[in-house]
């Protein structure tokens, strides 16, 4: 697009409580706009071509594996040497509605016995109902993608599509290698079939609206797609390199949507896992609550970036959202103490930070919290 087309837009937002005017800078044509409907499979193929039929993960990694990253290359920036999130001119979730998909049968694969607290199921459930209209999520309204029909922004809108418990499916035997569970562990694509099941079953549909979120048992561990000889390649082993990652597959209906959760545990490599840098434990366990923390990760990166590297995405650092302040928790101390740093429809929570382009472009420190 000729550089005379690029025009700065001008978006109040409220940061911690402060008005601030920022003026974002986009390639688009210098005219004015209105929010548009969101992109149709056909609009995404036209602009983009055909999807890949097997994207990359997007990987949340662990805070061992994010300090390690650093060390080695630089290649995440998070907490440090932040850079600007940039658009990619794909799409985005407007709003989103949340399926929680919980595959929990009461053994490994090797027989040891797996099971989540009593009250894990519902505390994941009850993140989907607190996080609409709160204060977190409106931090993403910032946030666009281009249409034909303009912009169409992030709405502070999430709804519950429903769940699906599977607790009877046994995890597949001799699946993968993952070098911290060892062969307690599941593909990618195993875990794209238990979400087609559940489509299948409860007549639920994707679409570039819908975020379908798998949970697994303890000690549960995983490939997050890429193996050879069905041991887990480097930076793709669960527990080891990541604590959860989103992805897409394609269907009739669109895209769908999905992310992983692997259940914190304590199993940790270099004394670093899922859940060691947790600040507090709001709802007394901490597996659940960096689960929750690590819930919030992977589906604040889906609605800038449902399809990884077209939306929302940072090449310079391999970096979605969430990304570059992942593992932050503000402010120090905690606004609410062991309860947390956020209090959202009656409850606390302690949720990772997000970025914020806006506050970086007027050079605040751009993690924030609401």
């Amino acid at each position: 697009m000729p550089k005379t087309q690029v025009q700065t837009v001008s978006r109040n937002i409220v940061l911690s409580g402060v008005m601030f005017v920022v003026f974002l800078v986009c390639s688009i044509a210098a005219q004015s706009v209105s929010p548009g409907a969101t992109l149709s499979p056909l609009e995404v193929q036209a602009r983009f071509g055909s999807l890949p039929e097997a994207p990359t993960a997007h990987v949340a990694l662990t805070p061992g594996a994010m300090q390690r990253a650093q060390e080695q290359n630089g290649s995440i920036a998070a907490n440090s040497g932040f850079t600007y999130l940039p658009y990619n001119y794909g799409p985005i979730m407007q709003t989103s509605r949340i399926y929680l998909i919980f595959w929990e049968p009461p053994q490994l694969q090797d027989g040891r016995a797996s099971a989540v607290p009593n009250t894990f199921n519902n505390i994941m459930y009850q993140y989907v109902v607190d996080i609409n209209g709160s204060k977190l999520l409106q931090t993403q309204t910032q946030y666009w993608m281009l249409t034909n029909s303009g912009y169409s922004y992030v709405q502070n809108t999430v709804s519950y599509g429903g769940y699906y418990l599977d607790a009877t499916t046994p995890y597949p035997r001799n699946a993968c290698w993952n070098p911290v569970t060892q062969y307690n562990c599941i593909r990618d694509d195993q875990i794209q079939a238990e979400i087609q099941k559940a489509i299948r079953i409860n007549n639920w549909t994707g679409g570039y609206n819908n975020l379908f979120i798998v949970y697994t048992g303890p000690g549960e561990g995983s490939c997050s797609g890429w193996y050879t000889n069905g041991v887990c390649t480097p930076k793709n082993a669960a527990y080891l390199d990541y604590c959860g990652y989103h992805k897409y597959y394609n269907s009739a209906a669109g895209p769908v949507l999905y992310a992983d959760i692997t259940y914190p545990d304590s199993l940790t490599t270099n004394g670093n896992g899922c859940w060691s840098s947790l600040p507090a434990v709001p709802h007394g366990n901490i597996f659940i609550d960096a689960a929750l923390s690590m819930t919030s990760h992977e589906h604040f990166e889906a609605i800038t970036d449902p399809i990884p590297g077209y939306g929302w995405y940072d090449w310079v650092a391999n970096a979605e959202s969430a990304d570059k302040c992942a593992w932050n928790f503000a402010p120090s101390p905690l606004i609410y103490g062991p309860l947390g740093n956020q209090y959202m429809n009656g409850h606390y929570y302690i949720l990772q930070d997000e970025f914020s382009d806006a506050a970086f472009s007027v050079g605040l420190y751009p993690c924030v919290r609401r």
